[in-house]
Protein backbone atom coordinates (compact mmCIF):
# COMPACT_ATOMS: atom_id res chain seq x y z
CA UNK A 1 0.00 0.00 0.00
CA UNK A 2 2.82 2.43 0.84
CA UNK A 3 4.54 1.69 -2.46
CA UNK A 4 1.42 2.48 -4.50
CA UNK A 5 0.82 5.68 -2.50
CA UNK A 6 4.42 6.77 -3.01
CA UNK A 7 4.17 6.00 -6.73
CA UNK A 8 0.95 8.03 -6.98
CA UNK A 9 2.49 11.02 -5.16
CA UNK A 10 5.61 10.80 -7.34
CA UNK A 11 3.43 10.71 -10.46
CA UNK A 12 1.50 13.79 -9.36
CA UNK A 13 4.76 15.66 -8.64
CA UNK A 14 6.20 14.71 -12.05
CA UNK A 15 3.02 15.91 -13.83
CA UNK A 16 3.07 19.18 -11.86
CA UNK A 17 6.76 19.63 -12.73
CA UNK A 18 6.12 19.05 -16.46
CA UNK A 19 3.23 21.52 -16.48
CA UNK A 20 5.43 24.07 -14.65
CA UNK A 21 8.30 23.55 -17.10
CA UNK A 22 6.00 24.00 -20.11
CA UNK A 23 4.54 27.17 -18.59
CA UNK A 24 7.98 28.53 -17.68
CA UNK A 25 9.56 27.88 -21.07
CA UNK A 26 6.60 29.37 -22.94
CA UNK A 27 7.19 32.65 -21.09
CA UNK A 28 10.70 33.01 -22.52
CA UNK A 29 9.29 34.26 -25.81
CA UNK A 30 6.89 36.62 -23.98
CA UNK A 31 9.57 38.60 -22.15
CA UNK A 32 12.82 40.33 -22.96
CA UNK A 33 14.98 37.89 -21.02
CA UNK A 34 18.16 39.95 -21.47
CA UNK A 35 16.92 43.22 -20.00
CA UNK A 36 15.94 42.43 -16.41
CA UNK A 37 17.07 40.52 -13.37
CA UNK A 38 15.09 37.28 -13.57
CA UNK A 39 15.06 36.72 -9.80
CA UNK A 40 13.70 40.14 -8.84
CA UNK A 41 10.16 40.58 -7.58
CA UNK A 42 9.54 36.95 -6.71
CA UNK A 43 7.04 36.07 -4.02
CA UNK A 44 5.61 32.63 -3.36
CA UNK A 45 7.20 29.49 -4.84
CA UNK A 46 6.85 25.72 -4.71
CA UNK A 47 9.44 23.12 -5.57
CA UNK A 48 10.89 19.66 -5.41
CA UNK A 49 14.25 18.79 -3.92
CA UNK A 50 16.69 15.96 -4.43
CA UNK A 51 18.44 15.72 -1.10
CA UNK A 52 18.41 13.23 1.75
CA UNK A 53 15.52 12.56 1.99
CA UNK A 54 13.96 13.92 -1.23
CA UNK A 55 10.86 16.05 -0.81
CA UNK A 56 8.84 19.13 -1.56
CA UNK A 57 9.00 22.69 -0.24
CA UNK A 58 7.22 26.02 -0.12
CA UNK A 59 9.19 29.24 -0.36
CA UNK A 60 8.36 32.89 0.17
CA UNK A 61 10.67 35.72 -0.86
CA UNK A 62 10.23 38.75 1.40
CA UNK A 63 12.49 40.81 -0.87
CA UNK A 64 14.95 40.30 -3.70
CA UNK A 65 17.52 39.23 -1.09
CA UNK A 66 15.69 37.43 1.72
CA UNK A 67 13.50 34.30 1.62
CA UNK A 68 12.03 31.67 3.93
CA UNK A 69 11.52 28.01 3.04
CA UNK A 70 9.45 25.24 4.67
CA UNK A 71 10.18 21.69 3.54
CA UNK A 72 9.28 18.08 4.09
CA UNK A 73 10.50 14.80 2.73
CA UNK A 74 10.25 11.03 2.99
CA UNK A 75 12.44 8.15 1.92
CA UNK A 76 12.41 4.50 3.02
CA UNK A 77 11.71 4.90 6.72
CA UNK A 78 13.05 8.45 7.05
CA UNK A 79 10.79 11.50 7.55
CA UNK A 80 12.09 15.09 7.52
CA UNK A 81 10.30 18.37 8.35
CA UNK A 82 12.22 21.62 8.47
CA UNK A 83 12.91 25.06 7.14
CA UNK A 84 15.58 27.47 5.98
CA UNK A 85 16.29 31.17 5.89
CA UNK A 86 17.99 32.17 2.64
CA UNK A 87 19.97 35.33 1.85
CA UNK A 88 20.92 36.19 -1.75
CA UNK A 89 24.31 37.93 -1.46
CA UNK A 90 25.09 38.05 -5.20
CA UNK A 91 22.11 38.96 -7.33
CA UNK A 92 22.92 38.95 -11.05
CA UNK A 93 20.58 38.75 -14.05
CA UNK A 94 20.19 34.95 -14.17
CA UNK A 95 22.80 33.55 -11.77
CA UNK A 96 22.68 34.22 -8.01
CA UNK A 97 24.69 33.09 -4.98
CA UNK A 98 22.96 32.46 -1.66
CA UNK A 99 23.72 31.68 1.98
CA UNK A 100 21.32 29.72 4.15
CA UNK A 101 20.75 28.57 7.71
CA UNK A 102 18.47 25.62 8.21
CA UNK A 103 17.00 23.38 10.85
CA UNK A 104 14.52 20.59 11.20
CA UNK A 105 13.44 17.29 12.64
CA UNK A 106 14.40 13.87 11.29
CA UNK A 107 13.03 10.55 12.42
CA UNK A 108 12.09 7.10 11.38
CA UNK A 109 12.76 3.43 11.60
CA UNK A 110 15.23 1.50 9.48
CA UNK A 111 15.59 -2.28 9.83
CA UNK A 112 13.75 -2.21 13.17
CA UNK A 113 16.01 0.53 14.51
CA UNK A 114 14.01 3.64 15.56
CA UNK A 115 15.52 7.09 15.97
CA UNK A 116 14.62 10.75 16.07
CA UNK A 117 16.56 13.95 16.19
CA UNK A 118 17.18 17.52 15.23
CA UNK A 119 19.32 19.03 12.50
CA UNK A 120 20.86 22.51 12.37
CA UNK A 121 23.24 23.82 9.77
CA UNK A 122 24.10 26.27 7.06
CA UNK A 123 25.85 26.65 3.77
CA UNK A 124 26.02 28.31 0.38
CA UNK A 125 24.14 27.74 -2.83
CA UNK A 126 23.80 28.81 -6.43
CA UNK A 127 20.58 29.55 -8.27
CA UNK A 128 20.18 29.70 -12.04
CA UNK A 129 16.96 31.36 -13.22
CA UNK A 130 15.74 29.68 -16.40
CA UNK A 131 12.85 32.17 -16.58
CA UNK A 132 11.29 34.72 -14.24
CA UNK A 133 9.19 31.88 -12.78
CA UNK A 134 11.52 28.86 -12.92
CA UNK A 135 14.88 28.32 -11.18
CA UNK A 136 17.40 25.51 -10.60
CA UNK A 137 19.25 25.44 -7.27
CA UNK A 138 22.28 23.62 -5.90
CA UNK A 139 23.54 23.96 -2.32
CA UNK A 140 26.38 22.65 -0.20
CA UNK A 141 26.78 23.04 3.53
CA UNK A 142 27.46 21.43 6.85
CA UNK A 143 24.87 20.25 9.37
CA UNK A 144 24.93 19.01 12.92
CA UNK A 145 22.71 15.98 13.55
CA UNK A 146 21.72 15.26 17.16
CA UNK A 147 19.85 11.95 17.50
CA UNK A 148 18.04 10.22 20.30
CA UNK A 149 18.38 6.47 19.95
CA UNK A 150 16.83 3.93 22.36
CA UNK A 151 19.55 3.00 24.83
CA UNK A 152 21.82 5.84 23.66
CA UNK A 153 21.05 9.52 24.30
CA UNK A 154 22.53 12.42 22.34
CA UNK A 155 24.46 10.82 19.49
CA UNK A 156 25.80 13.79 17.50
CA UNK A 157 27.50 14.07 14.14
CA UNK A 158 28.75 16.99 12.07
CA UNK A 159 28.23 16.02 8.44
CA UNK A 160 28.28 17.63 4.99
CA UNK A 161 24.90 18.36 3.44
CA UNK A 162 23.85 18.98 -0.15
CA UNK A 163 20.73 19.56 -2.17
CA UNK A 164 19.46 20.11 -5.70
CA UNK A 165 16.06 21.61 -6.37
CA UNK A 166 13.72 23.02 -8.98
CA UNK A 167 11.48 25.92 -7.92
CA UNK A 168 8.44 27.41 -9.65
CA UNK A 169 7.59 30.96 -8.52
CA UNK A 170 4.06 32.24 -9.03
Amino acid sequence: MRTSRAAMITGILVIALLVSLRSGFSQISQQDSYSANLSSGRGFGVGITLSVPPGIFLEYCFSDRLGLQASGGYSVGVVYVGGALKYRFLDARAFDLLMHVNGGFLGGSVMGFSYGGIIAGGGVGAEYSITKHLALNASLGISYYLFSVPGVIGVGNLLPSYGFSLTYYF
